[in-house]
C-alpha cells in the first residue's frame, strides 16, 4: 500500500478563512468585467447569461475577451437557437464582440493565456477530464487572480493528490452550485434555528434518483458516460449532494476529524441484456419518450449517432442499437470505460467531538420513472429534518410534536436559484451574507475527497472501506497500488 496525502490541503487549511466575494464598487473598476473561458459549452453559456441578466441591479456589464474550444460556434449558435431567452439576443450576441477563439490544445491554451495577461476572470468550464491541465496551466501561465472552476474540481483522486499550487493571493470559485442556492441558505438556517431542540445528529440519508430522459439523453448518451471523461456519475453529477450533505452537517456544528468510505456500484438498469427493454418501452410509452426527446441533442457532445426517420423525428429502434454498440456482451464491465448507473456511498464520520455519525448517499439513474428525486434526511437524538429539494419543501419532527412544514419557495427554478449567486460571485456583487463556494474552503474539498475516494473504489472494484484522518491539518490515506490513470 501508499501513502497518499492532499498537499494542498495541508496548504490551504493553514492558512484557511471563510471568503466569500468582495463586493466591486466603482471606484474600484470600471465595471467592465473581461474574461476568458476554457471549455465553452451550455455550462459557459448559462453563467453568461445571468451576468448579463444581473446588469441593470449590478451595474456590471461583462465580455469575453477570448475562448478555448473546438467547437465555439456550433455551441453559440446552439444556445442562441434554444436556450437564450429570445429578448436577450442582441445584448448576448454584443459579449462576444470582441473574441478570440483558440484550439483547446496545449498551445492553443498557452497562447491564450499568453495573448490575454489582463482578464478579470477566467473560466474553467470544460469537460472534466480537462479540468486539471487548464487548472495547471492558468496558475502556472497567468497572472489572473479570480478563476471560476466547474465542479468537479478534478476528475480523479490522483490528480486531486498531485495538486501541490500555492494559491497566495488567488481566488478560486468552485461551480457547486447549489451551495449558493437560497434554499441551501434557507435549510441551513432552519437547521440551526431547531438545532437545541432535535439534539445530536445520528444519521445522515441524501438521495438522487435521476428520470429517465436526463439519464439517458444528458448522462449515458453523452460524454459523461465515459469514466475517463467525466469520472464518473457521482463526481460528475451528484457531487452537489455530497456537498450540501457536508453543507447541512456543518450548520449543526459537525466537523469531522476521521471518515470511512465504502462504496457499492452496479450496471443494474443500462447493459445489453436491457436493450429490447429499454427499446421496446421507448416505442410503446408516450411519456417516457416524451421525456427522453425533451433533453437537448448536442451533437459534438454525444457519444453515439442519433438515427431519424423521413419525418425527421428520432428512429428509436436504430438509435439504441447505436446506444448500445460499445455496452459488453456479457454484461461485465469490469474492463469498460461506461459509468455505472448505481452508486452507493456510505460513511462513518468520527467529529471532532468524539461521536459518530452514518452517513449514506444513494445515486441513480431512476429505470424508466420520468421524475427526479433528490433530497436528505438528517435523523437527531429527538427528530428528523428532512429537505426534498424536488418539491421545494422541508419537514420537521421533533419528538411527538406535529409535523412542521416550510415552503422554501424554489420549485420549477433551475438548480434552485443557484445559478444567479453563481453570477453574483462572478461579478463580484454577492450580497445579504451570501458565500459561494471556494476551493479554499475545507468543506468544499472533503466533499470532493470523499467523491473522488468513492469513484476510485468503484472503478477498481474494492469492497473494503477506505479511510482518511486529518493528521496535522491533513487528510491522508492509503490507495491501492494498482493505482493508475485512465
Amino acid at each position: 500500500m501508499h501513502l497518499f496525502s492532499i498537499r494542498s490541503i495541508l496548504f490551504l487549511l493553514s492558512c484557511f478563512q471563510l471568503h466569500t466575494c468582495r463586493a466591486i464598487t466603482a471606484s474600484e473598476s470600471s465595471n467592465e468585467l473581461h474574461v476568458a473561458i476554457f471549455g465553452f459549452g451550455g455550462r459557459a453559456q448559462d453563467i453568461l447569461t445571468e451576468c448579463l441578466q444581473l446588469h441593470k441591479e449590478t451595474g456590471v456589464s461583462i465580455y469575453v475577451d477570448a475562448i478555448c474550444d473546438d467547437h465555439v460556434t456550433e455551441s453559440f449558435d446552439f444556445y442562441i437557437k434554444n436556450r437564450l431567452p429570445k429578448e436577450l439576443t442582441s445584448e448576448y450576441s454584443q459579449i462576444f464582440e470582441s473574441k478570440q477563439i483558440y484550439p483547446d490544445t496545449k498551445e492553443g491554451v498557452s497562447s491564450l493565456l499568453a495573448n490575454h495577461p489582463n482578464v478579470d476572470k477566467i473560466f474553467i468550464t470544460s469537460p472534466n477530464n480537462r479540468h486539471a491541465a487548464h487548472l495547471h496551466a492558468v496558475l502556472d501561465q497567468s497572472t489572473c487572480k479570480e478563476i471560476y472552476l466547474e465542479k468537479p474540481l478534478f476528475r480523479t483522486i490522483e490528480e486531486f493528490s498531485q495538486f501541490n499550487h500555492n494559491l497566495g493571493d488567488r481566488n478560486i470559485q468552485v461551480g457547486l452550485t447549489l451551495r449558493s442556492a437560497k434554499i441551501t441558505r434557507l435549510v441551513a438556517e432552519y437547521l440551526k434555528k431547531y438545532k437545541s431542540s432535535l439534539g445530536k445528529l445520528k444519521k445522515v440519508h441524501s438521495w438522487e434518483h435521476v428520470n429517465f430522459g436526463h439519464g439517458l439523453s444528458i448522462i449515458m448518451m453523452n460524454w459523461r458516460r465515459s469514466i475517463s471523461q467525466s469520472g464518473g456519475f457521482l463526481i460528475e453529477k451528484s457531487v452537489h449532494d455530497l456537498d450540501l450533505a457536508c453543507f447541512f452537517m456543518g450548520s449543526v456544528d459537525i466537523h469531522p476529524k476521521s471518515i470511512s468510505i465504502q462504496t457499492d456500484t452496479g450496471h443494474n438498469f443500462y447493459k445489453k441484456s436491457n436493450k429490447n427493454l429499454i427499446t421496446n418501452t421507448l416505442l410503446s410509452d408516450t411519456d417516457v419518450r416524451k421525456c427522453a426527446e425533451q433533453w437537448d441533442k448536442v451533437p459534438w457532445q454525444r457519444a453515439i449517432n442519433f438515427s431519424y426517420d423521413s419525418y425527421n423525428r428520432i428512429n428509436w429502434k436504430s438509435t439504441m442499437n447505436h446506444f448500445f454498440e460499445e455496452f459488453p456482451n456479457d454484461d461485465d464491465f469490469y474492463e469498460s470505460d461506461i459509468i455505472p448507473d448505481t452508486h452507493m456511498v456510505h460513511t462513518v464520520i468520527q467529529t471532532t467531538d468524539g461521536d459518530s455519525i452514518e452517513f449514506d448517499l444513494d445515486l441513480k439513474l431512476n429505470g424508466f420513472s420520468i421524475h427526479t428525486e433528490r433530497g436528505c434526511r438528517l435523523s437527531f437524538e429527538n427528530g428528523e429534518v428532512e429537505v426534498d429539494m424536488e418539491s421545494s419543501k422541508m419537514h420537521v419532527r421533533i419528538n411527538a410534536d406535529p409535523v412542521i412544514e416550510i415552503d422554501l419557495k424554489t420549485r420549477g427554478i433551475p438548480h434552485a436559484g443557484g445559478d444567479m449567486h453563481v453570477a453574483r460571485g462572478i461579478l463580484g456583487t454577492s450580497h445579504d451574507g451570501n458565500s459561494t463556494a471556494q476551493f479554499s474552503d475545507p468543506s468544499v474539498q472533503i466533499s470532493s475527497v470523499i467523491g473522488l475516494i468513492s469513484e476510485y473504489q468503484a472503478l477498481y472494484n474494492i469492497k473494503k472501506p477506505l479511510h482518511i484522518e486529518m493528521i496535522n491539518s491533513l487528510w491522508e490515506f492509503e490507495l491501492d497500488p494498482r493505482i493508475s490513470n485512465r
